[in-house]
């Protein structure tokens, strides 16, 4: 497996495994040449986040570089995993409501709140 190869699935395995691997390009980001839709900003946690409309909430977090999105009560990072709503480790408060962000179309002015542990 190339060099370059290797890494990416590195970081895929073990996103932590970036910071030590600062020459290789980010893993999730939006390609400038495809416009999809029309961007807008989401709340996440307070802080103002671009997204684009109609697309999966899971890849507007991923692209603006938030890949952990919560802990579980034990204190396991959580993030990512299925991207079909199956597993559950992609929830957030949307809106007020738990939901998979995996399964939650990004819309202009959502609210999200990530949060460690139980989000009841």
């Amino acid at each position: 497996m190339a060099k370059n190869a290797t890494r990416a699935k590195l970081a895929r395995l073990n996103p932590s495994a970036t910071a030590a691997m600062a020459d290789d390009p980010p893993i999730w980001m939006r390609a400038p040449e495809l416009e999809r839709g029309t961007h807008c900003t989401i709340l996440v946690n307070g802080a103002a986040v671009s997204g684009i409309e109609g697309e999966c909430l899971a890849t507007a977090l991923a692209a603006s570089g938030r890949l952990i999105l919560g802990t579980s009560p034990s204190g396991r990072a959580r993030g990512m995993l299925c991207l079909m709503g199956a597993c559950q480790q992609c929830v957030a408060l949307v809106d007020g409501q738990r939901r998979t962000t995996c399964m939650v179309a990004v819309r202009e002015g959502m609210q999200v709140r990530l949060e460690d542990g139980d989000l009841s």
